[in-house]
């Protein structure tokens, strides 16, 4: 689960994440909201344009980890710095690219397990997933949990001590880094390095967390195989 419906969990600086749109007078009309809203895109674009060479510079990893003793996850220590979120060349809902601040935080380094969600639900405080019935096979221990919604991917979270990262938290952790970049490593599939499957591209399916290599926070996963959540309310 993760990836707006993957899920790693997290704990450390909070961030609330927003944008300052301005007051419109409902008189104004359709047509003058589409022209404001045109030209707060277009502000957007010459921002990040102009300011990329100076204020985009994201965190370097210096190694630190720790590991959770409630279900064992290791996390890294993800140093806060800019970057580019969003995509030009994605769905109109990532766009434009803008730049983003955070401070530093702690990620899980792989999806949360079958085996970590077993624990949960035994303590019981998790609800068994809505599809699926491997995660209780004890052959698939170590392959993310699967079928669980955001509510309960939210109460792994508050079981655990953590929570969910924001949507800029988890972008900006996938990216391991590297400003700008499409995917961990740089641009193009690569299927040495991702759980990744789309025509045939590569092998595809569900296999165990951290059979590919991690990027450089640590992280596990974060493209590739399955979706995550994120803690913030999605909205066009």
């Amino acid at each position: 689960m993760q990836r707006r419906s993957r899920w790693k969990v997290m704990v450390g600086i909070g961030l609330v994440a927003g944008l300052v749109v301005g007051a419109v007078l409902l008189i104004q009309g359709a047509q003058d909201d589409a022209r404001w809203r045109a030209d707060q895109k277009e502000q957007a674009t010459q921002t990040y344009t102009t300011q990329t060479a100076q204020v985009v510079a994201p965190g370097i990893w210096d190694g630190t980890t720790q590991v959770s003793p409630v279900d064992g996850m290791v996390m890294s220590y993800i140093p806060g710095g800019s970057f580019l979120m969003g995509s030009d060349s994605g769905n109109g809902n990532e766009k434009p690219v803008h730049i983003v601040t955070l401070g530093s935080f702690w990620m899980d380094q792989t999806e949360v397990t079958n085996g970590m969600y077993l624990q949960c639900m035994a303590a019981g405080a998790c609800s068994a997933p809505t599809r699926g019935s491997s995660y209780s096979n004890a052959d698939y221990a170590d392959y993310p949990m699967d079928g669980v919604d955001w509510r309960q991917a939210e109460a792994y979270c508050a079981w655990a001590g953590r929570r969910l990262p924001t949507e800029a938290q988890w972008e900006y952790a996938a990216r391991g880094g590297l400003a700008g970049a499409t995917y961990p490593w740089g641009e193009g599939i690569d299927c040495t390095r991702a759980n990744y499957w789309s025509d045939n591209t590569c092998a595809g399916g569900r296999g165990e967390v951290g059979s590919y290599p991690a990027n450089d926070y640590g992280l596990y996963d974060m493209a590739g195989s399955a979706s995550e959540w994120v803690a913030d309310w999605y909205d066009e």
